[in-house]
């Protein structure tokens, strides 16, 4: 899936997603020697420290100063990343009652917006844009916020500023990208698609998105796709490359979104929907546009780029 803000999207899992970005450190005064909460983003053995790991560390006694606060917004980032929302929140809220830090609010915010929970994940970046107003990643990530919303203005302007202060930003310029193609600035959206798969070429969806933006921006009447189709072979979305390429037809790309379970597929047929319609539209067949569209608009959560193209190219092809 593209999902907003690939947070939206938290950095957006799977699909192509809106992208949303997770920062894991502070920078804490001087620590005491002997361990601190920095230690949950090492590893132990040379494996990963889990998050009963971090769970031990918070419950030591000679943690001081910062080090509680950064070792419980360590383990709120793990409890986050394996879906444990509510309890990832509990572990943020004591960390910012403890140190209100920037990247504390910033990283709650994105666990309320995996939970649908908008308004609190936009006053949440607010808090950090305030803290900090060079946070790049606190832009991008509540511009998500009006991406999922329908509100394109703020979003272009939040993925705009973080774009400003970060030009090396991958994911603003794709979320920005998405904007531009929804509004039909198909040029506009070729540049910053463009730009994110510069910055980040192994970026299955600016690929696609670039691809779709120049054929539109051309007027050209098929797709002629740049670069190398087969590096992912049949890793999704890599099977929407080959499709666009000409090397898959529409029955064998729904072959190849078969995943591992009955969700995964689902979102996969969503987005097959979308792209299907678009390479439609470039090749004169409006009605069967139209359907795949309406499929792509019923089928698709609202959190993925693909729902909100869809309610956009429907609209324009309405006028």
């Amino acid at each position: 899936m593209s999902r907003i803000g690939r947070v939206v999207g938290t950095a957006v899992l799977g699909l192509a997603a809106i992208v949303v970005v997770v920062l894991a450190t502070v920078s804490p005064p001087a620590r005491k020697s002997g361990g601190n909460g920095q230690e949950c983003s090492q590893t132990v053995g040379g494996k990963p420290l889990t998050q009963t790991c971090c769970a031990r560390l918070v419950e030591r006694s000679d943690l001081t100063g910062a080090d509680l606060p950064n070792a419980l917004h360590m383990r709120a980032i793990v409890l986050q990343a394996n879906g444990c929302f509510d309890q990832a929140i509990a572990d943020y809220d004591e960390a910012i009652r403890l140190l209100p830090h920037a990247r504390f609010y910033h990283n709650r915010g994105n666990a309320w917006q995996r939970k649908g929970e908008l308004d609190r994940a936009a006053a949440d970046y607010d808090e950090a844009i305030r803290l900090e107003p060079q946070y790049s990643s606190a832009f991008n990530n509540r511009g998500s916020v009006w991406h999922r919303r329908g509100d394109h203005d703020r979003a272009s302007a939040d993925y705009s500023e973080a774009i400003r202060l970060n030009p090396q930003y991958a994911s603003a310029y794709a979320n920005r990208g998405y904007i531009h193609y929804y509004r039909g600035s198909f040029a506009a959206a070729e540049a910053d698609f463009s730009a994110a798969l510069r910055l980040d070429p192994e970026d299955a969806y600016a690929l696609i998105w670039l691809t779709l933006a120049r054929a539109r921006a051309s007027g050209a009447s098929g797709i002629a796709l740049e670069g190398e189709t087969a590096r992912g072979a049949d890793r999704w979305p890599f099977p929407i490359v080959r499709f666009l390429a000409g090397e898959l037809s529409e029955r064998d790309l729904y072959a190849a979104a078969a995943g591992p379970d009955t969700e995964s597929y689902s979102k996969r047929h969503c987005e097959i929907s979308f792209y299907s319609g678009q390479v439609h539209l470039i090749e004169g067949g409006r009605m069967r546009a139209v359907d795949a569209l309406r499929e792509a608009r019923r089928s698709c959560p609202t959190a993925f780029v693909e729902h909100h193209g869809a309610v956009a190219e429907l609209g324009r092809l309405a006028r």
